[in-house]
């Protein structure tokens, strides 16, 4: 989600991914989600935002 809201193309992200080795997948889901929500403007937005997706996927993974 950083790299999303710091502007980086979805396709790069996606290029780091494929390099997470047996986690590969699991990133790739992650790189997918990110870049479904919006990209915000000010610094605080974008914060809350990375913040907000951190917690909403550790929340998943602790459900699992």
């Amino acid at each position: 989600m950083q790299a999303r809201q710091g502007g980086v193309a979805m396709a790069k992200a996606m290029e780091f991914a494929q390099e997470g080795g047996e986690m590969a997948e699991t990133f790739k889901i992650l790189v997918v989600a990110a870049y479904k929500e919006p990209r915000y403007q000010t610094d605080e937005m974008k914060l809350r935002s990375v913040q907000d997706f951190r917690n909403a996927a550790y929340m998943e993974c602790s459900q699992l």
